[in-house]
């Protein structure tokens, strides 16, 4: 979609928070896994060595659980631009950004 760029007016004060709000649950499930699944810096799977079913298994389970937050997250993004983009068109034809 073409249009005005958007600058920092065509957002609305709340939607920073809203942001904010809606990628924590996705930064917390990375924590999670960074915390539970790595040490030194890697990746250790809990699969035994060479058992490629359960490492495929565990790889899955473990995108599972930042599925969710990053959909939820990614359409509070789109509602928050949307809504900007809203604004910048009525900036941009002279009716202010409100």
């Amino acid at each position: 979609m073409t249009g005005p760029e958007l600058t920092r007016e065509d957002f609305d004060p709340a939607d920073w928070e809203e942001l904010i709000e809606a990628v924590h649950p996705v930064i917390s499930a990375m924590a999670d896994i960074t915390h539970h699944r790595t040490a030194d810096g890697e990746w250790h799977p809990c699969a035994e060595s060479g058992n490629t079913p359960e490492l495929i298994a565990e790889i899955r389970a473990l995108l599972a659980q930042l599925e969710a937050p990053i959909k939820d997250a990614r359409t509070q993004l789109a509602r928050a631009q949307r809504a900007a983009r809203l604004r910048a068109v009525r900036r941009a034809k002279g009716g202010g950004a409100g």
